[in-house]
């Protein structure tokens, strides 16, 4: 039937779009399901992105924190796989913008800043927060984003680290008269993160039990 049909339509689009490791949302495109096959932000990080005062250990990202123009606060330092875990993000000054990204390191000590599990846009985490509230019939503040169901990784801790967005304008390279300049700008376009605040380590009590 064609009922049937769209079904096995649908499961095989799942098993070629897989969802991200914290199950994100599109900001666009009604809030679809981001694809960790083909993630945008994936590829525009770790492809054409500059990191500053990215982690060379966690006490040099921690000593940062403490005076940062922002902060991360989870609403807990130890989860279970399956627990829910609460971040709420603000400005100590300046604006938090939705370009700025949040991303989850596992473990928490990763000093390759695009080593993530998992990353974000504020805008993302908003639409997927948007999408949690509504089936919860709840509603939640703007500057927080609640893991519903934290993920199962293998390590002891994770961290979640937040980042301000920025980017270069290539338009204003002086190219206007290149046939092409679309490709040159995309080329040359690059985009910035520079630290801002860390959850700190968060631990996984089911790696840290004793056996």
């Amino acid at each position: 039937s064609k009922s049937e049909n769209n079904i096995m339509a649908s499961s095989d689009n799942n098993i070629v779009a897989a969802p991200t490791l914290l199950a994100m949302r599109d900001n666009k495109d009604g809030g679809d399901m981001l694809n960790v096959h083909d993630h945008q932000l994936y590829t525009q990080i770790k492809d054409a992105s500059t990191f500053h005062y990215h982690a060379q250990h966690s006490d040099f990202l921690m000593s940062i924190a403490k005076h940062g123009a922002k902060s991360l606060e989870p609403d807990k330092y130890e989860v279970d796989y399956g627990d829910s875990l609460t971040l709420a993000w603000s400005p100590r000054e300046g604006d938090v913008d939705d370009e700025d990204i949040i991303a989850m390191y596992c473990p928490s000590f990763e000093v390759d800043p695009k080593n993530f599990r998992d990353v974000a846009t504020l805008a993302q985490v908003k639409a997927t927060r948007a999408i949690h509230a509504a089936a919860k019939s709840v509603e939640m503040a703007d500057n927080v984003w609640n893991i519903p169901s934290f993920p199962t990784v293998r390590e002891d801790s994770c961290e979640f680290r937040l980042y301000s967005h920025s980017v270069d304008d290539a338009s204003n390279q002086g190219n206007e008269g290149s046939d092409n300049l679309e490709q040159e700008e995309q080329q040359k376009e690059q985009h910035h993160y520079t630290f801002m605040a860390t959850t700190g380590p968060i631990s996984l009590t089911s790696n840290t039990l004793d056996v």
